[in-house]
């Protein structure tokens, strides 16, 4: 995501007076950092539960896809001015991968700044990868037109790939403890608001309104071959759009 100039500079005013002016006050105070500091990079880093970490200068850690001013050559160990360019930032594999965070970087008169406010990536990965099994032996039952089992695998890997997308943005609550109403209901108003494809959630829905019926034999099953295609070719598309969202 990108900010025009007002946007950026409202935000780094908002990044600078929350976090980090607070932290370098405290250190100074503390005498643990030095009167004459010179702010060169920073980061916070928030966890799903609250607290945060902030960063300073040679502490910061991420990994990030730059533009050199020489040749690197690979492992080598290179100041950032060495950088031309900072095109994308992400967190360091030492952290947390269920964290969020803003970095900042400071070259000359210019500051470059990095967010990515999403939470528990880590764990919507593993539902994602849980879905993926479900839509696997879906697809098997869809050949052999084994309808109960294909409508329940089915919903199973719809569900768990809306709570995958749900979990970057859920409060702790929910990502602790959740029920099919609760992520029935949170991914319907995520359709309202617009995140999301508004098919995914329609499909969800209908396998949804038949997944007890041909789980518990509520009813006999009416599903025609090509609609249990067209449902399939949904959610793997689904499948698709979840890996980028939590990418």
């Amino acid at each position: 995501m990108s900010l025009d100039a007002e946007g950026s500079k409202r935000f780094l005013d908002q990044v600078l007076s929350i976090w980090i002016k607070p932290e370098v006050e405290l250190r100074k105070s503390a005498g643990t950092l030095s009167k004459s500091f010179a702010l060169s990079r920073a980061q916070v880093i928030m966890y799903p539960d609250g607290k945060h970490v902030v960063r300073l200068n040679e502490e910061v850690k991420a990994s990030a896809k730059v533009k050199a001013t020489r040749n690197i050559d690979p492992g080598e160990v290179y100041e950032i001015s060495s950088i031309d360019d900072i095109q994308e930032v992400d967190l360091s594999p030492d952290d947390s991968p269920d964290a969020s965070h803003v970095t900042l970087f400071v070259q000359g008169n210019i500051a470059r700044i990095f967010f990515d406010f999403r939470r528990n990536r880590g764990l919507a990965k593993e539902r994602y990868e849980a879905a993926m099994q479900f839509l696997d032996v879906a697809e098997y039952c869809a050949n052999k037109m084994l309808l109960r089992p294909f409508i329940d695998c089915l919903f199973s890997a719809a569900e768990l790939l809306a709570s995958s997308q749900i979990f970057l943005f859920a409060e702790p609550k929910y990502v602790k403890k959740s029920s099919h109403g609760q992520t029935h209901s949170k991914y319907n108003l995520h359709s309202k608001w617009g995140i999301g494809n508004k098919t995914y959630t329609t499909t969800f829905n209908k396998l949804s309104s038949i997944r007890t019926s041909a789980r518990y034999l509520k009813r006999p099953i009416n599903l025609s071959e090509s609609d249990a295609r067209e449902y399939l070719k949904t959610v793997q598309e689904m499948a698709d759009y979840t890996k980028r969202f939590i990418s």
